[in-house]
């Protein structure tokens, strides 16, 4: 059985790697994960600290991309602000509640995807994410 997903503690991950004949997570090789970077600006550099999953002895050197909500173009720039000053502020908590959420910052946006994709308010919540709406 193979199973693709994302984030570290992916619920799927774990169960699969928690059932008795375990898992065996595949990463990409050194080299790969240079090409993998060149090609798509938006992954980076991600190593899923050992211990994560079940069964998991080993760190894994791979390649990810930051957690990223998508909304539809025309969302407000007011609804998108709150929502990212209200992540920042539960940031902690998130990552408490569901074990995955703690990679979910949004202020990583400004170093994975090209300012013109943010949203208006969405940008005036990075420049500033501890600022009160």
């Amino acid at each position: 059985m193979a199973l693709w997903g994302g984030g570290l503690r992916w619920p799927g991950f774990t169960a699969l790697a928690a059932d008795p004949g375990g898992a065996r997570f595949l990463a990409p090789a050194p080299e790969a994960v240079a090409r993998l970077l060149a090609e798509r600006p938006s992954l980076r550099r991600m190593r899923v600290p050992a211990g994560t999953f079940p069964g998991q002895a080993e760190p894994i050197d791979t390649v990810g991309s930051w957690s990223l909500i998508l909304a539809r173009p025309d969302l407000p720039p007011e609804t998108a602000e709150r929502l990212v000053r209200a992540m920042v502020r539960a940031g902690e908590a998130l990552g408490r509640a569901t074990g995955q959420g703690g990679g979910s910052d949004p202020r990583n946006l400004a170093e994975a995807v090209p300012p013109a994709w943010l949203n208006p308010g969405t940008a005036r919540a990075l420049a500033d994410p501890t600022r009160a709406p």
